[in-house]
């Protein structure tokens, strides 16, 4: 068993928090991601952080299911899951195309 901070995380600009978003930098801070060539690439780098407890738990999800014949409903839910996963790691606002 894992030992990390539980989830969910958050990223806001370049700081990773967990914890309850009452107020705007609620929670407490678990990461901090340095902006690397520019800061759309830190901030980048804190989603990926942050979504971190989310694609632990997907893989685990998606191991469980596809370790027994998958029915059309779970197929679905496994999308959703994917969906909801990749959105946290690339809002569309930050999207090129």
């Amino acid at each position: 068993m894992l030992k990390h901070t539980p989830g969910p995380w958050r990223a806001d600009g370049c700081q990773i928090y967990a914890g309850l978003e009452v107020v705007p930098h609620s929670g407490w801070g678990v990461a901090e991601a340095y902006p690397g060539q520019n800061r759309e690439e830190g901030e980048a780098n804190a989603r990926l952080i942050a979504a971190a407890p989310d694609l632990f738990d997907l893989c685990n999800k998606a191991v469980v299911m596809l370790g027994h014949p998958v029915k059309d409903k779970e197929l679905d839910d496994l999308r959703e899951w994917i969906l909801e996963v990749v959105i946290k790691l690339d809002p569309p606002h930050t999207r090129s195309s």
